[in-house]
């Protein structure tokens, strides 16, 4: 058979891949500018020279990667400038100087400084502009709460603590209000309530002055003109006795009825909430519950706005160890959360301090009111127990605090307080308070209670959702070494045998919150039990995700990978499925694919199923273009024509050695030429010169051929004239 010219099955190769098709992947650049104009006030015109500044957006107080310079430049005689190569979307803060006056400086958005200044987003905007030489402005960098101190009762003054003003104010003005409206005079830092304002809610306004900056007004919690009459008498103190503090006149009654053992003396006690006291009564049918609650905004901590505190002043007798008191603390709050309300009973003075990293923390050294296990009193504290139909679910028994008494006058501190959340509160019920002999006040001094310390509420970690495994990090706990027990709870429920530090969901655990309680102890110390947040609701662990991708060049032998992208759970398993027109190819379950012959003209999927939990779901690509053929690899050298004798002389036998493409073809076609032309029959690898050919040069065409491939086509170098023997 004749062979077909080269050149024309070439032309057939190359219309075929035509009609194949190939995409060509393209690449995105992330080069995003800020610009604008800087202009002279004096001439309502264009500044050259101006000095433009880009920082980092931050705000004060400002660290060293904040004051970090990130390039400079100045404006043209247009007053134009500009800053390229930011990071897209990327938050900047812009200075803008006169160069002939240093002093005459603006930043962005007119601000006169930089805690003032506005920001510029990396997004080619062009107009983050300033004028230089007009007026600027300022901004507070913090603005005092102010707090009202004294006792809210007629007669008491009131005075005011303005907080914390950053810079510090030229001026403050003040104004008091009643029940929300403005007491017409009360503009000082202190007001002296009348027989009028009993029962009225105060607040007091302050306002900050400050040459460039705007007036600034803050506003006080407020407080209620109270009264405090019957209190002694329902916890029986003496004639002698003194009584001040600080509450919402909700949150105190004195108690007219049974309620969890009291009156324990007499037929009246005292009834202290950090929401309404009155909800204390309220009868439920079993099974059912409610809140008292009634955001009383008053506390002057942050970690809680509803405190309710009295001062009772008393004058023991000669001979007497102890005060004593009878009480009972309980709670709405939610079992095993980091919302943790206390109450108190405090002396010679009030002492709470709450954890910075831990809201529901709190160290108070000056306390009696714990639990039987010594613990401050919570919702966590080991005594309280459920009490069905009652607003208050949980209750400690009926305890006795006992304060240490010295000589004279001693304050005894009672108080309740809502805990980060004022909104489900605590009631403390009081009762008999006397005077008593015990050792365990002869000292004169209260006698120290050490407790094992933690720094950070437990956190539990992990995907929430079946399958995954939870890891609670339990803090650091001093001295050490302390013992740690760890118990997981599901919606507030010890787990049977769920007590290390890991914990796999399963599907029972769907629907659920999980939490761990850890508790602390150690030879000569009391103990110590904490309990993290709660998780969120647990999720069924169902996996779902993005559609994979494909990235390659989809031709026979080139290399497809399949891009599973983003899915949840992050615990979910992965397998993997190569698909032809829709169908799976065998043995393909990896994460690439390199395409056969037999995928020539077909189309490719990659296909991603993720399984967890007894779920799998699985996502297809869409299919790449049809695979077409691959290309040789040319190393760009000729290949060598080389002679059976050191001349290429009549006789002689020429061959051609070293194909250069990569992969080596799996067959070739030659054809051999004299100056151009193809010599009939002259169709293998090696040739015998003729006397045809003399003075003639000779070369060889080779086509390599494979299966799947565009054909490869070269040409040797000529050889020399062939001479006569």
């Amino acid at each position: 058979m004749p062979l077909r010219p080269v050149s024309a099955l070439l032309a057939a190769i190359a219309s075929i891949a035509l009609a194949l098709g190939a995409v060509a992947p393209a690449q995105a650049v992330d080069d995003a500018s800020i610009a604008g104009h800087v202009s002279d006030a004096a001439t309502a015109g264009p500044l050259a020279g101006a000095i433009v500044e880009l920082y980092p957006f931050a705000r004060p107080p400002y660290d060293a990667a904040a004051e970090t310079l990130v390039a400079t430049t100045t404006t043209d005689a247009t007053g134009a400038y500009a800053f390229a190569g930011l990071t897209r979307s990327a938050m900047y803060q812009l200075k803008f100087t006169r160069a002939s006056d240093p002093s005459d400086v603006e930043w962005y958005r007119n601000a006169g400084d930089r805690p003032s200044a506005g920001f510029a987003y990396a997004n080619d905007g062009t107009d983050f502009d300033a004028t230089l030489g007009d007026a600027v402005t300022f901004q507070w960098v913090a603005t005092g709460r102010p707090s009202i101190l004294g006792d809210p009762t007629v007669g008491s003054t009131l005075t005011v603590d303005p907080g914390t003003w950053v810079p510090t104010p030229d001026r403050l003005s003040y104004q008091w209000t009643r029940d929300g409206g403005p007491i017409s005079g009360a503009t000082d830092p202190s007001y002296t309530p009348s027989e009028d304002d009993f029962g009225a809610v105060f607040a007091v306004e302050v306002t900050g002055h400050k040459a460039a900056y705007p007036d600034t007004k803050t506003r006080s919690a407020r407080v209620q003109i109270v009264s405090f009459d019957g209190f002694l008498q329902a916890i029986d103190a003496d004639a002698d006795s003194t009584i001040t503090g600080r509450f919402d006149s909700r949150a105190a009654l004195v108690g007219d009825r049974p309620l969890h053992g009291f009156p324990t003396e007499g037929d009246s006690y005292l009834v202290l909430s950090s929401g309404a006291a009155r909800d204390v009564y309220i009868e439920l049918p079993p099974g059912s519950s409610t809140a008292v609650s009634t955001w009383l905004d008053n506390g002057p901590i942050r970690y809680g706005g509803d405190l309710t505190t009295l001062t009772i002043g008393v004058q023991p007798p000669t001979g007497a160890s102890c005060l004593a008191i009878d009480f009972a603390f309980g709670t709405k709050e939610a079992p095993n959360t980091y919302t943790r309300d206390i109450m108190l009973v405090e002396s010679p003075v009030s002492d709470v301090t709450f954890a910075e990293d831990d809201t529901s923390f709190a160290t108070a050294p000056n306390n009696t009111a714990v639990d039987s296990h010594g613990q401050l009193l919570s919702p966590d504290s080991l005594d309280l127990v459920a009490t069905q139909g009652e607003g208050i679910d949980r209750w400690t028994p009926v305890l006795t605090a006992k304060v240490p008494l010295t000589a004279g006058v001693t304050d005894v501190i009672l108080s309740v307080q809502d805990v980060a959340d004022q909104a489900a509160d605590s009631v403390a019920l009081f009762d008999n308070l006397r005077y008593i002999d015990d050792p365990v006040c002869e000292s004169g001094e209260q006698p120290p209670i050490e407790f094992v310390t933690y720094a950070g509420r437990p956190h539990v970690g992990g995907e929430r959702v079946a399958g995954a495994t939870l890891i609670v990090s339990t803090g650091g706990w001093e001295p050490a070494p302390v013992d740690l027990d760890i118990q997981w709870l599901r919606n507030g429920v010890p787990i049977p045998g769920e007590t290390t530090d890991r914990f796999t969901l399963t599907p029972a655990d769907v629907g659920t919150r999980l939490a761990a309680r850890v508790t602390g102890s150690k030879a000569g110390y009391g103990p110590r039990t904490v309990t993290s947040e709660s998780t969120g609701p647990i999720g069924d662990g169902k996996p779902y995700g993005s559609v994979p991708t494909i990235a390659g060049r989809p031709n026979v032998d080139a290399v497809l990978k399949g891009y599973t992208h983003t899915w949840y759970p992050e615990v979910a398993t992965f397998s993997y499925a190569w698909l032809r027109d829709g169908k799976p190819i065998p043995g393909a379950t990896a994460i690439t694919y390199s395409p056969k012959p037999a995928d020539l003209g077909h189309r490719i999927a990659f296909r991603v199923t993720a399984s967890n939990a007894g779920f799998a779901v699985s996502q297809t690509s869409k299919p790449s273009a049809k695979i077409g053929l691959a290309t040789f690899t040319d190393s760009g050298a000729k290949p060598r024509v080389v002679s059976s004798s050191s001349s290429f002389a009549v006789g002689s036998v020429l061959t051609l050695a070293s194909p250069p493409w990569t992969p080596t073809p799996s067959a070739y076609l030659y054809q051999w030429r004299r100056d151009g032309s193809a010599i009939a029959g002259a169709n293998g690898r090696s040739y015998r010169l003729t006397d045809a050919d003399v003075g003639a040069r000779v070369t060889c065409e080779l086509v390599g051929l494979s299966a799947g491939y565009l054909p490869a086509r070269t040409v040797s170098a000529p050889t020399g004239p062939v001479m006569r023997r």
